[in-house]
C-alpha cells in the first residue's frame, strides 16, 4: 500500500531502491530515544522541563515514551556546543555526561 492512492504496487526488478523505506530512515535519523535513571523522578516533570535541560542543543520536539523515557526529535542542532551538528554529536555529549543528566 501506498499513502498516495491506497493501492498496493511493487517493483519486478529486485535491485530497485524502495524510496518509501529510504525515506522512513532519514527522517528517523534526528530522533534520540532518552532513557533516565529510575531514581530520577522523569514522571513528574513536564515536557516543558525536560526541553529546558536540552535546550542548548538546537531545537526539537519533545515526546514523553514512557515514565523513565523520552524521544527528542531535532529539527535544528546548534553549531555552540555541538560542533558536527548531527544527533551523532549529541549522543556523544550525552555519553560524557550521563550522571550529570541523570541519564541511564
Amino acid at each position: 500500500m501506498n499513502q498516495f492512492d491506497n493501492c498496493a504496487t511493487f517493483h519486478m526488478n529486485p535491485n530497485k531502491q524502495d524510496h518509501g523505506a529510504l525515506s522512513i530512515d532519514a527522517k528517523q535519523d534526528d530522533v534520540i530515544w532518552l532513557k533516565f535513571k529510575d531514581d530520577y523522578p522523569v514522571a513528574e516533570l513536564s515536557a516543558e522541563t525536560i526541553a529546558s535541560m536540552f535546550s542548548a542543543f538546537g531545537d526539537f520536539y519533545v515526546f514523553k515514551d514512557s515514565k523513565q523515557s523520552v524521544l527528542l526529535h531535532f529539527y535544528y542542532f546548534d553549531g555552540t556546543l555541538l560542533p558536527a551538528k548531527s544527533t551523532a554529536g549529541f549522543i556523544q555529549y550525552l555519553e560524557q555526561n550521563l550522571d550529570r543528566l541523570h541519564l541511564a
